[in-house]
């Protein structure tokens, strides 16, 4: 099985129980956040309200192996 790294995963913002969510996206998170392709550090088109990426003080301390 193979690990899936959401970049997602390290912001305070994120749901991480259940499907892809966070507070800016309660429908479900945009392809080109999920995919890193958008760093989500400024607002988008489409979120609700106005958080961007904001990484969980523990952000730096995960180790995401190659």
């Amino acid at each position: 099985m193979e690990a899936i790294n959401l970049p997602c995963s390290t912001c305070k913002h994120f749901n991480r129980f259940g499907e892809i969510l966070c507070d800016a996206f309660p429908e479900g998170i945009p392809e080109q956040i999920v995919d890193g392709s958008n760093p989500h550090k400024s607002i988008i088109t489409g979120q609700v309200n106005d958080f961007v990426y904001d990484p969980q003080p523990w952000a730096n301390e995960v180790r995401i192996p190659e």
